[in-house]
């Protein structure tokens, strides 16, 4: 299981699922619905699990900032982890939603770097253009304005029906982490591209 998988490890055969039910609203969490889960470490400090390895009893939020900051607000943790769930020294509520999102964005960024460098993901209109049959997913830069990126966006939708899923970070760190100077990113089918976007969905759902 990557980074950007949301779900436990498949249950074995007649195991009961119990479903995810977020820890700020209470409210069961949809299989398709962007997720993140919690878990206690050895010393009671409440902790990401992006690769969904750790063990013990996990607790769910979902992706979204403001679900997280309820859940801690209104110690949602407590209640899914049947005990206290502390924050790491020297944060509070917001500092650790910040220190959640940073993770989040690395992952995503991390795992687009290794789409790059396998040959799934490629950089620059003309490159896209060519490449649009097999593409899955067109990103942007925030920070890119809308005519730069509205005519290529448009032509991927009708060709190919290729979704436009800006990102949620400025051109700058976007550029770093591809290693060239980015505007146009077009990511293809294969290899790592499924855990990449994977990550992509879950980095928008918290940054929105």
């Amino acid at each position: 299981m990557d980074d950007a998988e949301q779900h436990e490890r498949p249950p074995r055969a007649g195991k009961r699922v119990n479903p995810r039910r977020c820890s700020a609203s209470g409210e069961e969490i949809g299989p398709e619905e962007q997720a993140l889960r919690f878990v206690l470490d050895p010393e009671g400090q409440l902790t990401l699990d992006l690769k969904g390895k750790l063990p013990g009893r996990g607790a769910w939020v979902r992706a979204r900032r403001e679900d997280l900051l309820m859940a801690l607000k209104k110690n949602g943790f407590n209640r899914s982890l049947k005990g206290p769930a502390k924050l790491p020294q020297e944060h509070n509520a917001e500092s650790f939603a910040d220190q959640v999102g940073e993770a989040i964005e690395a992952s995503a960024l991390a795992r687009l770097g290794l789409a790059r460098k396998s040959g799934h993901l490629v950089i620059g209109g003309d490159h896209v253009r060519k490449a649009a049959k097999k593409g899955i997913a067109y990103l942007t830069p925030n920070d890119v304005s809308e005519p730069e990126t509205a005519k290529l966006a448009q032509f991927l939708a009708k060709s190919e029906a290729i979704p436009h899923l800006p990102l949620p970070a400025a051109r700058h760190p976007v550029s770093i982490a591809l290693g060239q100077d980015t505007v146009h990113v077009l990511l293809l089918r294969g290899g790592p591209s499924e855990a990449a976007l994977s990550a992509v969905m879950l980095w928008r759902s918290f940054a929105c």
